[in-house]
């Protein structure tokens, strides 16, 4: 892709954030790519998003990168990709969990419901709270 974008398209140091997000809302309202090539290269940015998003101090930063990250994670979950991203994105779903920031919380935690419908197969990738009993466990004792 084209990096060629004008100074006045970018925010907190990320560029065009918004059409980034737009881009991926857009793609959660198609079927899934059956051509491999599409498939992979929407898999390589996608990963991209998940490997390169980590907090910093900028807050403006963690806001547009989180926002992408979470519609990117939206986006994988609409699509199903399941052996190739969904692992991680359930990770990542439950890393920002523990964080204290209630815009990234609340963020998680609509992620997370819309992850629902996601099968048992996830459910060693997502931490826990302590204490936690999950169905098995219940149907157990």
């Amino acid at each position: 892709m084209n990096r060629d974008y004008a100074q006045d398209y970018v925010y907190a140091n990320v560029p065009c954030p918004w059409m980034q997000v737009k881009a991926l809302q857009l793609l959660q309202m198609f079927p899934p790519p059956t051509d491999k090539s599409t498939r992979n290269r929407l898999t390589d940015v996608l990963t991209r998003i998940l490997g390169d998003t980590h907090p910093v101090k900028n807050i403006n930063r963690n806001n547009t990168t989180h926002a992408i990250l979470f519609e990117a994670i939206r986006l994988i979950i609409e699509l199903d990709f399941d052996e190739e991203l969904l692992p991680q994105a359930a990770g990542l779903l439950g890393r920002f969990l523990t964080l204290t920031l209630i815009l990234t919380l609340t963020l998680t935690l609509i992620g997370s419901l819309r992850s629902i419908r996601l099968d048992e197969r996830l459910e060693h990738e997502v931490p826990r709270p302590r204490g936690h009993v999950n169905s098995r466990q219940a149907s157990q004792r």
